[in-house]
């Protein structure tokens, strides 16, 4: 059986498209991106994460507070001054001490204590740089700068929960991304062809929401978070 169309049979089917009969143009159709929390949900979610960020800040003051009363750390406690040492900002860049970091945790400055734990090794770097080990002077202030690093590292391994700092670790994440996040976009549209044979694709479904010097060493903090 043939399957070629006559010429007469052919030219009927183009006048058909061509007059309209039996045509439909489909309904423009909106795409539709990933759900955005409401005002309402955002402000619940805020709250908690702010909830967890203040237990990690008492936990912080806390560690920044024995740190700077300890007396092999005096040294490192306030800003280097500039009048007695007059080239340190020649070679130190960014200088920095317990007492700015205690305005860091603060002004909320500090997400994760991975990032207050970089401040203290700041610390010790600079200390490290701008006093060279060639007289006994700078071999103290060179192994009080390391003492206080690893000082710092022995309480927070030793006293911070590890299930909070994870919960911390997810919050930086979280609003890093949507920080970055940009503002919904304008729905686009998918415009059809016409067709022999009208069809009505169905709507797209929405994604649904989806170690201490001083005293003993103190019991895990923060844990009160994950308890509530």
């Amino acid at each position: 059986m043939s399957m070629v169309h006559s010429g007469v049979e052919v030219e009927e089917e183009i006048s058909m498209v061509h007059s309209g009969v039996e045509v439909e143009e489909l309904e423009v159709e909106e795409v539709r991106g990933p759900r955005q929390l409401s005002a309402e949900e955002r402000g619940r979610l805020e709250e908690q994460e702010e909830n967890t960020l203040r237990e990690l800040r008492l936990f912080l003051r806390d560690v920044t507070r024995r740190l700077a009363t300890d007396k092999r750390f005096l040294i490192f406690s306030k800003p280097v001054d500039i009048e007695e040492v007059s080239d340190y900002l020649e070679v130190i860049r960014q200088p920095m001490d317990l007492s700015t970091i205690m305005t860091k945790i603060d002004t909320h400055k500090y997400l994760v204590a991975k990032d207050f734990l970089a401040d203290v090794n700041l610390i010790c770097s600079n200390a490290l740089e701008y006093n060279p080990d060639k007289d006994p002077g700078d071999k103290i202030i060179r192994h009080r700068a390391c003492s206080l690093k690893d000082t710092a590292h022995a309480m927070i391994a030793s006293e911070l929960d590890p299930e909070f700092d994870r919960m911390c670790e997810e919050i930086k994440e979280a609003r890093r991304k949507r920080v970055a996040l940009p503002s919904p976009p304008a729905p686009q549209q998918q415009v059809c062809s016409p067709s022999a044979v009208a069809t009505r694709r169905p709507a797209a479904a929405e994604e649904p929401a989806g170690s201490s010097t001083q005293g003993d060493t103190p019991d895990k903090h923060c844990s009160s978070v994950l308890e509530s």
